[in-house]
């Protein structure tokens, strides 16, 4: 055992003493010190400075004695805290953090009002009910470019408060009780709490009724779900359905269904009319959120895994408003989710426009420019002339035989596709161009294809 730990273990304050006048170095230890603050206190006073590890030990283990503790020496740096304060289990240690950080930010915008310019503070749009959130480092950086001394106020990089707040309602109370009260405040890509919430979790481990939970929290203090980034138009509400949707399909285990206490949320991702301006034939005009969900579903995940699953988590998703609105259902959503999956099997080429970032983490689709995507639906239109044909018999299917949609889909949709798949001819694009080119007419391909290009539909059962 490192000699530095042996007065933790024993705790034993005349052991830890004898050490350090010895000059033993407890730098590399002092974050296991946080589990007895009577010991921590010592190496504080000998003159040691807390970092961000001892910080991070203090708020994960909880322990409100060592957080105080810090807070009481200036060693707690909110800046520093922030993003570690969803690890905290104690609120009472999370509150010393918070309350400290709402100090200091009034304080740096008590010093912009007093020393910056009247329409410098009016440029920075800060509203008056709130605490600074993501523009206290622009403000910091304001008055220390005018020569105005900050000190250890503000922060130097721009974080969202309630992306810190990740999926713990209640963390997000506390911000909001204490004056942190813009749940639409952007990071300099116009992105919000809500369109980050898919970037602010590990949603392989996060189960879909919690992001809808703090999805339901940021929509019901105010956030906007028509807001989009700067540089595209996918709006909050597009995020959020790309993030439920990956996030069950991440869950393939998981047999819980989404709690009906988050209808109203779910609704307003499958019945929302935004479009984005993308230009490809999954869907009609555009994406719309509940594209996006559809997405999120069958994104960057083993095909041949998550076909099994993908259309029991549609019925999830869909349960409620099939049940409690058929006519909606059916003119709304039905359409969409046969386009969108049809679309997939076919293995048509996607070619939305949505941004690749990895800081966003939008779905990761091929960012198509509108030539491009002209020449790849020229090349394709065989294939997409196909799709509408199915997708029209397919809504006039689900309209003629009145079965539950997933029913439909196992029995009817499935059977058909899998039809299809088995009859269309495995002729390239290029074979396919030479023979228009001596003025032959494609209209059917009924020779068989491999097994394997079978087994390549998503959504085969």
């Amino acid at each position: 055992m490192p000699e530095p730990l042996v007065p933790l273990v024993l705790r034993s304050q005349a052991k830890l003493e004898r050490l350090l006048k010895r000059g033993v170095d407890f730098r590399a230890e002092l974050q296991f010190y946080t589990f007895w603050p009577e010991g921590l206190a010592t190496l504080l006073q000998a003159g040691y400075e807390a970092d961000g590890s001892t910080m991070w030990s203090a708020l994960e283990s909880g322990s409100y004695a060592a957080v105080k503790l810090l807070h009481h020496t200036g060693n707690l740096d909110p800046e520093q805290c922030i993003n570690m304060l969803a690890s905290c289990p104690d609120s009472d240690a999370r509150g010393i953090v918070i309350q400290e950080l709402a100090e200091r930010q009034k304080k740096l915008w008590g010093i912009a009002m007093t020393h910056l310019p009247p329409e410098t503070v009016l440029q920075l749009k800060v509203r008056p009910d709130t605490l600074l959130g993501y523009k206290a480092a622009q403000v910091r950086a304001l008055l220390e470019e005018n020569g105005i001394e900050t000190g250890d106020v503000g922060w130097r990089q721009g974080r969202l408060i309630y992306e810190a707040a990740r999926l713990n309602l209640e963390l997000a109370d506390q911000f909001w009780d204490i004056g942190f009260r813009d749940v639409d405040d952007m990071d300099d890509q116009g992105m919000t709490a809500l369109m980050k919430l898919r970037t602010s979790l590990d949603y392989y481990t996060s189960a879909p009724h919690d992001i809808l939970g703090m999805a339901a929290w940021l929509i019901g203090k105010g956030a906007d779900t028509g807001l989009c980034p700067m540089t595209y138009d996918f709006s909050a509400l597009h995020f959020l359905g790309a993030a439920l949707g990956s996030s069950m399909a991440s869950r393939i285990h998981s047999k819980s269904r989404l709690p009906s206490s988050y209808d109203a949320v779910v609704h307003s991702i499958i019945l929302n009319d935004s479009h984005d301006s993308c230009c490809c034939h999954c869907s009609a005009g555009g994406c719309t959120p509940l594209v996006a969900f559809l997405r999120g579903l069958d994104t960057n995940r083993d095909i041949h895994y998550i076909k099994e699953k993908a259309i029991a988590f549609m019925a999830d998703m869909f349960a409620s408003l099939s049940s409690k609105s058929p006519e909606t259902f059916e003119r709304k959503v039905v359409p969409q989710v046969l386009r969108y999956i049809t679309f997939r099997a076919l293995g048509l080429t996607d070619t939305c426009a949505h941004p690749k970032s990895e800081d966003w983490q939008i779905p990761e689709f091929p960012p198509f420019d509108p030539e491009e995507a002209r020449e790849i639906h020229e090349e394709e239109r065989d294939s997409i002339q196909e799709l509408e044909c199915l997708v029209r018999d397919f809504v006039s299917d689900y309209q003629r035989l009145s079965l539950p949609f997933e029913t439909f889909l196992r029995e009817h949709w499935c059977v058909r596709m899998h039809e299809v798949l088995s009859k269309k001819k495995t002729l390239s694009e290029e074979e396919k161009n030479q023979i228009r080119e001596i003025g032959v007419v494609l209209e059917s391909e009924s020779e068989d294809c491999s097994d394997s290009e079978a087994e390549d539909c998503l959504y085969k059962c």
